[in-house]
């Protein structure tokens, strides 16, 4: 039972941990796209 507790628990902070990663990336890419966009306009 407090295996299963254990093994429900980091499968949660995994798929957490996978979300970060790809918010990260996102965010990074969307980043260096506004910069690009702030150098033609500006």
């Amino acid at each position: 039972m407090v295996n299963d507790a254990i093994a429900a628990s980091f499968r949660f902070v995994e798929w957490y941990c996978a979300a970060l990663i790809y918010y990260l990336v996102i965010v990074s890419i969307l980043m260096v796209i506004q910069g690009l966009i702030q150098r033609r306009l500006g």
